[in-house]
């Protein structure tokens, strides 16, 4: 029989137990306090002028079970079904897969970059953005450290590289035959519909309260391999 399980998770509401199934793969274990020494007072009263750091932030991803009024039912890849609030002020994305011809002068992107093995950065996912962000919005794409208007498509030493026109001047990022090509625009609750994939970041605090920084859903077809 499945397991089921049931967090809230909303602005200052976080269910006791913080699943690990929860976790997506290379997400790091939520930070345990150290024990305190003998010699030294206990952590509550060591950090208690201090502000406390947040914890690990938490994807969750999956397909969409079911919809209502202000949350969604996400089955995960481990059999586990988890409820998830969402609220008014959370940003939602929707994504569709797009190919690099795609993009156009003047476009709106985003980029995601990784490491690459020669050095130096390459993208791991470009977003093309459709329709104007609200600031809300913006700050949920915080992670993606590359933006800018799309110049053109440049060659260097072999190395396919896209150009980004910045306000302080033209960026470059190498794209690599795995780089992924992506479509987002604002979107709405009521867009969300079972069977659709779905990937929900939470930002877990010290305190133990929980913010839900955004969601992302796209096509069954796109399965995990959501951008966000």
């Amino acid at each position: 029989m499945r397991q089921i399980l049931a967090a809230a998770v909303a602005l200052g509401a976080l269910s006791a137990a913080w699943p690990a199934d929860a976790q997506s793969p290379g997400t790091p274990a939520p930070v345990q306090a150290p024990a305190p020494s003998p010699s030294k007072p206990p952590a509550s009263a060591a950090v208690k002028d201090a502000n406390p750091p947040a914890l690990d932030n938490v994807r969750i991803r999956g397909q969409v079970e079911t919809v209502e009024a202000n949350s969604v039912a996400v089955l995960l890849s481990q059999g586990i079904s988890l409820k998830i609030d969402l609220q008014d002020t959370t940003p939602i994305f929707a994504v569709t897969r797009a190919e690099l011809k795609d993009l156009s002068a003047g476009a709106d992107v985003r980029v995601r970059t990784r490491s690459a093995p020669q050095g130096g950065l390459v993208a791991a996912d470009v977003l093309v953005l459709s329709g104007a962000l609200p600031i809300a919005s913006s700050e949920a794409l915080a992670e993606l450290t590359m933006q800018g208007a799309y110049k053109a498509q440049d060659e260097t030493n072999g190395e396919k590289v896209l150009v980004l026109t910045e306000k302080g001047g033209d960026r470059r990022v190498a794209v690599a035959q795995e780089t992924t090509y992506w479509r987002l625009r604002p979107a709405a609750l009521n867009e969300i519909k079972p069977g659709m994939a779905l990937s929900v970041l939470i930002v877990k605090e010290a305190d133990g309260k929980a913010q839900t920084m955004r969601a992302v859903f796209g096509s069954p077809a796109t399965g995990t391999l959501l951008p966000l």
